[in-house]
């Protein structure tokens, strides 16, 4: 009886549930202006490990990405290597179709082979487009098959205002016979920075073209080219900011001037992505506001560590076991982007969710935590599962017996 109501009561106190991406700590950017100072269409900033939006403005209204269409095609490219279905120095023989396509390109030539890794890194380094559509057309036999897939995976990694109807992101008067799919060219900068998280966290390989200053194609032919990466934020070049490792621009007249950008400093990672900016250098000066902003006010801690109890929620009261309580811990680590000289503002709000009640096996969930600031829950943060620490067998009736009785008198 009384265990039944220490667990009530225990439980009473909290309550919590899985929230979707959102933005937290909006004060801080209110009140440094960042909002306004920010000359973009739309922009975020999100923390790479938890997927926490830090800031963003008209981070969900949809836009036309351009370029940065490229970060779906590469993903899919990468799907099928990793999947066995294409392996990076397979052969690619370059149609008329491929070849026909303008702006940036590489100027692809019908009968030509190159390799997936050649086109690849042409794509992503250089934005050429002819690349784009040379991998899409040997993936799926047709660019506009591609884009179906495009749009299906678009679908699972949860991206709700995304829609392609190409594969480079150029406008449709740009091609001579676009693909037939209807609608038009969208996205939202919050899914190009949840895209871009899933591209980085599930093929971190990534990493090694989307760095790259410069690249060569055709190197070692007569004709091989020099290719720059119009990210300019790479070390070395024009806009050079410490950290930065990726990942991709887009221009058309229609959109403005976006690019996605990552960097790590600090063993924090944040992404950023800037939509309609108005120029060239634009995109670049308003990333670097964004990224001052997340790492001078923000740093990684480690909020919950895995098999460890949660501070002041070390055990809970077992009925009908051999042991009256048992220690509950975390199922896994959470790390969290927290605001620096806030620590004390952040707390735990424990639930138990389930009637602990013997006999219970080791690493039974029983409950959760959630991560608080300022006594309200962090939105956008998956809940953490607690789990029983080990097995808490059955009492005997004898047992309970007296504990009955002792409890009777204790009441």
């Amino acid at each position: 009886m009384k265990a039944i109501k220490r667990i009530g009561v225990f439980a009473a106190l909290i309550c919590s549930f899985f929230i979707v991406t959102f933005t937290w700590f909006p004060e801080h950017a209110h009140a440094s202006g960042l909002t306004e100072e920010v000359q973009a269409r739309s922009f975020i900033i999100m923390e790479m490990k938890s997927g926490l939006i830090i800031e963003e403005k008209e981070s969900t209204t949809p836009n036309v990405p351009a370029s940065l269409t490229k970060v779906m095609t590469a993903y899919l490219v990468l799907d099928e290597v990793h999947q066995g279905r294409l392996k990076w120095e397979d052969k690619v023989t370059i149609g008329s179709r491929a070849a026909g396509i303008g702006e940036t390109q590489v100027y692809l030539r019908k009968g030509e082979e190159f390799t997936i890794k050649e086109l690849f890194q042409a794509m992503l380094v250089y934005s050429a487009n002819d690349a784009s559509v040379a991998l899409a057309e040997h993936i799926a036999g047709s660019e506009e098959a591609f884009v179906h897939r495009m749009n299906q995976k678009a679908k699972s990694l949860g991206l709700q205002n995304t829609h392609f109807v190409n594969c480079t992101g150029l406008p449709r008067r740009s091609y001579m016979d676009p693909p037939l799919v209807a609608g038009k060219q969208l996205m939202t900068a919050e899914d190009m920075a949840n895209l871009t998280r899933q591209l980085l966290r599930n093929y971190p390989e990534v990493f090694e073209t989307v760095s790259q200053p410069h690249i060569y194609f055709r190197e070692g032919k007569p004709n091989q080219k020099l290719l720059r990466n119009w990210n300019m934020m790479l070390p070395s070049l024009t806009h050079a900011y410490s950290g930065v490792d990726g990942v991709k621009t887009g221009f058309t007249s229609e959109a403005g001037y976006n690019f996605a950008g990552t960097a790590k400093q600090d063993g924090m990672r944040l992404i950023t992505v800037v939509m309609g900016t108005q120029s060239n250098d634009k995109r670049f000066t308003e990333t670097r506001k964004l990224m001052d902003y997340g790492f001078k006010l923000y740093e990684m801690k480690q909020m919950i560590h895995a098999r460890k109890g949660i501070p002041g929620h070390q055990k809970i009261s077992v009925d009908g076991g051999v042991e009256e309580e048992v220690k509950v811990v975390a199922k896994n680590s959470l790390h969290l982007p927290i605001h620096k000289g806030k620590q004390k503002k952040y707390g735990y709000q424990v639930e138990i969710t389930k009637k602990v009640k013997a006999p219970l096996s080791q690493g039974s969930v029983v409950g959760k935590v959630d991560i608080l600031y300022d006594g309200k829950k962090v939105p956008g943060l998956k809940s953490v599962p607690l789990v029983i620490e080990k097995d808490v067998e059955e009492a005997g009736w004898f047992r309970k017996f007296f504990r009955g009785i002792r409890d009777f008198f204790t009441e």
